[in-house]
C-alpha cells in the first residue's frame, strides 16, 4: 500500500536526510523540499541557496536553543 506519493523535485535528487518528523532532499533542481513524514505531506520548499546541494543534515534540537 502507498502511504503518500509526490513529485515535487523537477529533476534528480543528489541527498536525503531524516529527523523524527522531518525529510528533507536535495536535487540538481537547486531545490531543498521538506516533508512532514507523521501527517505525510509536503511541508516547505527552500529556495535561498544557488547551486547544487549535495549534503543534507538535521541537528539535534539542542544545538540552536536562544540564549536570554
Amino acid at each position: 500500500m502507498q502511504s503518500f506519493n509526490d513529485h515535487v523535485h523537477q529533476a534528480s535528487i543528489r541527498s536525503v536526510s531524516c529527523s523524527s518528523k522531518y525529510m528533507a532532499s536535495s536535487s540538481t533542481d537547486e531545490t531543498i523540499e521538506v516533508y512532514n513524514m507523521v501527517r505525510r505531506c509536503h511541508v516547505h520548499t527552500i529556495l535561498q541557496h544557488s547551486g547544487t546541494v549535495t549534503s543534507l543534515a538535521f541537528t539535534p534540537p539542542t544545538n540552536h536553543t536562544q540564549h536570554k
